[in-house]
């Protein structure tokens, strides 16, 4: 969809659907992962999501 496109939005703004990323610690570094692609499911899915490790 093009800017400007639809009367009820600015015309310097796009609109497009979320999907959900969750980062995932591999090794020393960190990877942002699609873990829900319900909002815009033309985005593959890398990972399901997973729980928050247990505060020591």
């Amino acid at each position: 969809m093009a800017f400007g496109s639809q009367s009820n939005v600015p015309k310097n703004v796009a609109r497009t659907a979320l999907v959900g990323g969750q980062w995932d610690q591999v090794d020393n570094d960190f990877a942002l992962k699609v873990v829900n692609n319900s909002g815009n499911s033309k985005v593959g899915v890398d990972a399901q999501l997973s729980p928050l490790p247990t505060p020591v």
